[in-house]
């Protein structure tokens, strides 16, 4: 491809490249997926408390999950401006964004 052909793509495109980010939508689930484990050391004389030593120190309980976790809008919060109206507020909406547990599951396999 040539180096004008390049560049008379990019002109085309440039306009969706600007839209994109306006246009998507945020995702209001999420779920996170963990594995926690419960850590035990062997006492060391003069052993720094954040030294692991794999073999030696043991991993006395894991737990393996998920939770599906909500962000919502309270619309009866006090303050909440008007994102709707002619002017946009000077606040970003993620200030407040409150988050909800829906579920939790362990994986046990």
């Amino acid at each position: 491809m040539e180096h004008s052909e390049t560049n008379r793509d990019n002109l085309r495109e440039s306009p969706y490249n600007a839209l994109y980010s306006r246009i998507t939508t945020k995702s209001n689930t999420f779920t996170v997926h963990y594995r926690v484990q419960a850590l035990k050391q062997v006492p060391t004389p003069g052993r720094a408390w954040l030294q692991w030593i794999e073999g030696k120190d043991q991993v006395v309980g894991e737990y393996r999950g998920a939770t599906e976790i909500e962000r919502y809008l309270d619309p009866n919060e006090a303050g909440l401006p008007d994102y709707a109206g002619a002017s946009l507020p000077a606040d970003p909406i993620d200030k407040y964004y409150r988050f909800r547990v829906l579920s939790t599951r362990q994986f046990a396999p």
